[in-house]
């Protein structure tokens, strides 16, 4: 039996499946984690950058960093 592989090669597709549930998550850890402001962050894997703009937005980090392992570039990647 061949495995499925889940792939985002649509930017569009991988925001109505993962965005929505990165920022849900996301608030749902940081609220959990109650980080203080001024931390650094790197979101490693960050995709469309979902999670990272919680991070700015809500603990106000000094400087940060994300990336993603895509092979082609995309306005919805951060």
């Amino acid at each position: 039996m061949a495995e499925h592989q889940i792939r985002f090669d649509d930017g569009v597709a991988y925001e109505r499946m993962m965005g929505a549930w990165s920022r849900l998550a996301g608030g749902t850890f940081l609220d959990w984690i109650v980080p203080r402001p001024g931390l650094r962050w790197v979101d490693v894997g960050c995709g469309n950058g979902a999670f990272t703009e919680l991070v700015v937005e809500r603990c106000a980090p000094p400087r940060g960093s994300c990336s993603a392992p895509l092979r082609r570039k995309s306005p919805f990647t951060c």
